[in-house]
């Protein structure tokens, strides 16, 4: 998500959230950068793509993470 939607989000939530529960998806990959998924709606099919393999490393590493864990617990 972007540092918008997080800032909504955690408004909204005002003291039921920890903040430590929503973090930008980016983060992952690049721990404290705070990097932004860009929004590819006004560009062209590429920059779907793009968006796309941003989301799937990501994606890919919190599975890493959360996945051994997991295992670790069983």
């Amino acid at each position: 998500m972007s540092k918008d939607v997080l800032a909504d989000i955690r408004s909204y939530a005002r003291n039921k959230l920890d903040t430590g529960k929503a973090d930008l998806l980016m983060n992952e990959l690049y721990p404290g950068k705070n990097m932004d998924v860009p929004d590819p709606w006004y560009g062209s099919e590429p920059g779907y793509h793009e968006v796309f393999k941003m989301i799937d490393k990501a994606c890919e590493k919190i599975i890493e993470k959360y996945g051994k864990r997991d295992r670790d617990r069983a």
